[in-house]
């Protein structure tokens, strides 16, 4: 399974509308096909670029010079030379792809600013794009045969994230509150819940915000250190003939949870009174219970889906120091110690997970949908993507879903979540490659996989 492949027709950022947006290349490995290192003919045709994230800079030819990812016309049995300079100290490589977005051939990624690398290819009429495969987005050319005319811009096309509204601030509590981390409306309803961190849930309306807590359950939590708390609400679609809610938080250890473990994350069902302003916490049914290694890197979001009503709920990968240390499993990328996010099967750590919540399954408080990606295979399943590292909120737009995974020290992400996707944590942190410990988290690596062993 490839680390982040997904397929769209939106609107590439440059203006093109291309297959496969954000697909990720094939493995990072020696280099392959008829090209090598520059070298093997006397002056060959040579285009010459500057490489940074925002895409590659033509500066010769004359053609291509000043230009972003511009097309290269070439013919095919002619060697040639991509020679570039690496202009902001990221790590890029030159890679060549066909019409499917399959990797021909590739050079190897450097990372040092004013570091310059020279590759030379023979060209074949089943090249169609030149990438860097760290920056396959942003750093995309075409390429071009006898009379094929480059890809004209398509200003009609849908930008792949629509434009959404403008954004203003407006109070919505002004004191009574401790820690305020989430807030929901009900379907249908104009009211506020408020979420506080230390255990519960206020309900603020046309005549502000309640003195009195809508739900208590600081009762239930463990002893609030680290990111532990009273996390995450969703209310059910059907709220408003059923007046079911759920909700996250960190309970004590619970059976189940092993002992030398932190505590255990809960979802749990609650009903409400029928006028909504205040719910029982007796009601509670609880859905799921994840046993949590450290007091870190919990999560906490829970959404519905506003297509299929299903509850969607973000798990992190347990925490600890370095990521490594005690809940940790092992997994296929040996070079990094630790392994929950890329190990499916032994846990539900690292993950955004898809359950529902109005059917029940053998003994789980839940059922499955059919659809998820790892049924009747290999991994739990509850998993609907994985690699995560702590996606801590998450929510939909358009149908569809964002997530904001928290990151070790120098990357964060905001990800769009697909049905199958693998993320890459902990080998790569978003587009970067990963090592765990606080020299390697600082200095990542040059290299890494970007796909999964088949």
């Amino acid at each position: 399974m490839n680390f982040d492949t997904t397929t769209t027709e939106r609107l590439a950022p440059n203006g093109t509308t291309r297959r496969r947006f954000l697909r990720t290349a094939a493995a990072v490995g020696a280099l392959a096909g008829v090209g090598g290192l520059a070298g093997a003919q006397s002056e060959p045709e040579t285009f010459s670029f500057g490489g940074e994230v925002g895409g590659w800079i033509g500066r010769s030819p004359n053609s291509i010079a000043d230009e972003t990812n511009p097309p290269l016309r070439l013919e095919a049995g002619t060697t040639y030379v991509f020679e570039w300079e690496n202009t902001d100290g990221q790590p890029h490589n030159v890679a060549f792809l066909d019409d499917d977005d399959n990797s021909i051939e590739r050079s190897e990624i450097i990372s040092e600013q004013g570091a310059t690398q020279s590759y030379e290819f023979t060209a074949t009429e089943e090249m169609a794009a030149y990438i860097c495969d760290v920056h396959p987005v942003s750093m995309r050319g075409e390429i071009l045969f006898g009379d094929e005319t480059a890809t004209p811009e398509n200003t009609n096309a849908e930008p792949y994230v629509p434009k959404g509204a403008s954004v203003r601030l407006e109070t919505v509590a002004d004191g009574g509150l401790v820690a305020p981390l989430d807030f929901e409306t009900p379907p249908g309803g104009s009211a506020m819940y408020i979420v506080d961190r230390f255990g519960q849930v206020y309900l603020r309306d046309s005549d502000g915000l309640r003195d009195e807590p809508f739900i208590d359950v600081s009762d239930r939590i463990v002893e609030i250190t680290g990111e532990m708390g009273l996390l995450g609400m969703a209310f059910h679609p059907e709220y408003e003939e059923n007046n079911t809610f759920y909700l996250r938080y960190s309970a004590p250890i619970r059976e189940g949870t092993p002992e030398e473990f932190d505590h255990t994350e809960v979802l749990a069902e609650f009903t409400a009174n029928d006028d909504g302003t205040s719910a029982d916490p007796d009601s509670e049914r609880t859905i799921m219970e994840i046993p949590s290694p450290y007091d870190t890197h919990n999560s906490g979001a829970i959404v519905f889906g506003p297509e299929d009503g299903y509850l969607y709920m973000g798990m992190g990968d347990g925490g600890g120091a370095h990521d490594t240390d005690l809940g940790h499993v092992s997994d296929w990328y040996e070079a990094n110690e630790g392994g929950n996010g890329q190990n499916v099967s032994e846990n539900l750590l690292g993950g955004i997970h898809r359950i529902d919540v109005d059917s029940q399954e053998g003994e789980k408080a839940y059922g499955i949908p059919d659809d998820n990606p790892l049924v009747e295979g290999a991994g739990l399943d509850e998993y609907y993507a994985w690699g995560l590292r702590n996606p801590w909120r998450m929510g939909f737009s358009n149908g569809d879903l964002y997530a904001s995974d928290v990151g070790q020290n120098m990357f964060e992400e905001i990800d769009l979540i697909e049905k199958g996707t693998n993320y890459g944590w902990n080998v790569r942190e978003g587009t970067h490659c990963f090592s765990p410990g606080p020299e390697g988290s600082r200095n990542p690596p040059e290299s890494c996989p970007t796909h999964t062993p088949e």
